[in-house]
């Protein structure tokens, strides 16, 4: 029996997904290790400095473009006194929480997020406000009451939502906290397109903003409508029958027609075609 050469034992390199936990990011390495587990800790390098991420997904798919420019680079498994560093981060950041709140006054600053540095060199305070405010004497009192440099960064509603978490109308978690990278740009035009009650209250996520959902939808169904009449098209169907086509159904790869007659049917994408000569028949 032969033995396996070095090259034949070597272990393979895995690409696993990672939670950021105090950027609500998901960032994706590589790392060798076979027993590795969804939820355990490591250890990773990320824009220049120490994160401790958590296991998300195991061997992520990833392209031969994108492994040659990995987000993060993992440097190893959390141990003993990694754990001990998290937990003094954590509760440098609930002190952190009571300072703010008593040193604020006045000011409108609403506290969304906290965020510790593991090293303990930096606290951020992530918040929003309606308008411009000097807080220049808050920082200088946390800084001098937590030891610590003191970062303040303002964010819009996406990104509070992003941070706080919760449930969309769908019943799901927030794409933005539970798998989201970035956020799109998003129109009133791409609800239009999936022919939406354009109610604020129907088609705004918990932010008050567009879904970004409408975003990553409308790809598909621009190009469903690509080769189909636009709404109001006279149409023509396969049994030469005649019409004037009321709606388009993207999902079900079906129209509504109301034929000539007065009757509303429900027929295939495919069954229909444009009358020629007419310029509602063009596409949409």
């Amino acid at each position: 029996m032969n033995t396996p050469g070095p090259a034949q034992t070597e272990r393979r390199p895995r690409y696993l997904e990672f939670v950021l936990r105090e950027e609500h990011l998901r960032l994706v390495g590589c790392c060798p290790d076979a027993d590795a587990a969804v939820g355990q800790c490591y250890k990773v390098i990320h824009d220049g400095s120490l994160h401790f991420v958590e296991v998300s997904r195991l061997d992520f798919p990833i392209d031969e473009k994108t492994r040659h420019h990995l987000p993060c680079r993992v440097i190893g498994r959390a141990r003993g006194d990694d754990y001990c560093r998290l937990a003094h981060a954590a509760h440098l950041e609930r002190r952190a929480k009571r300072l703010f709140l008593e040193l604020r006054g006045d000011l409108p600053l609403k506290l969304v997020d906290i965020s510790a540095a593991v090293d303990g060199e930096a606290v951020t305070f992530f918040f929003t406000t309606p308008k411009k405010v000097d807080y220049r004497r808050l920082v200088a009192m946390l800084a001098r009451r937590l030891g610590t440099r003191i970062v303040m960064q303002q964010i819009g509603v996406r990104d509070e939502a992003r941070r706080l978490g919760g449930y969309a109308s769908c019943g799901r978690p927030l794409c933005c906290s539970s798998w989201m990278r970035g956020f799109e740009p998003v129109t009133i035009k791409m609800a239009k397109q999936q022919d939406l009650v354009l109610n604020p209250n129907r088609i705004s996520g918990l932010c008050g903003r567009l879904m970004c959902c409408l975003a990553y939808e409308h790809e598909f169904y621009r190009q469903a409508r690509r080769n189909l009449p636009r709404r109001g098209s006279r149409v023509q169907l396969s049994d030469g029958r005649r019409g004037r086509l009321v709606r388009i159904e993207p999902l079900k790869d079906a129209v509504s027609i109301k034929l000539e007659d007065g009757e509303l049917i429900d027929v295939a994408a495919d069954e229909i075609s444009r009358l020629q000569g007419t310029k509602d028949g063009q596409r949409k």
